[in-house]
């Protein structure tokens, strides 16, 4: 874990910041599991790249609740459950953005997480 904290510190520092919602206080933003916690093996638990920083109030909140995911590296919104008009504004707004922590180490899990809930 103290690695997974280091490494959201890491990237807080760096110009990707902005793509959480604008997050200018760090204590909002937690480490969020892109494949769910405990469908990893423990392997994967350890894997530093199962994780990303998310901003607890809004994407980390849609993306547990099946309601966002990533494919091919942007958001995408997952039709599974009906949706408030409020927040199915906010989410056409995240469509099609670009995800800044998807890459070759992390697709797998991205791949999974959209998988396991489309």
């Amino acid at each position: 874990m103290k690695e997974l904290k280091q490494k959201l510190r890491k990237f807080t520092e760096n110009r990707n910041r902005n793509q959480f919602n604008n997050a200018k206080n760090l204590a909002i933003l937690i480490i969020a599991y892109i494949k769910s916690r405990n469908t990893c093996n423990r392997e994967e638990r350890h894997d530093s790249d199962v994780v990303m920083p998310m901003c607890e109030f809004d994407r980390d909140a849609l993306f547990d609740k099946e309601s966002i995911s990533v494919k091919n590296g942007r958001f995408i919104q997952l039709l599974k459950t009906p949706i408030t008009n409020e927040l199915e504004c906010y989410i056409s707004k995240l469509k099609d953005n670009v995800c800044n922590y998807y890459n070759d180490m992390t697709k797998n899990y991205f791949d999974w997480h959209y998988n396991h809930h489309k």
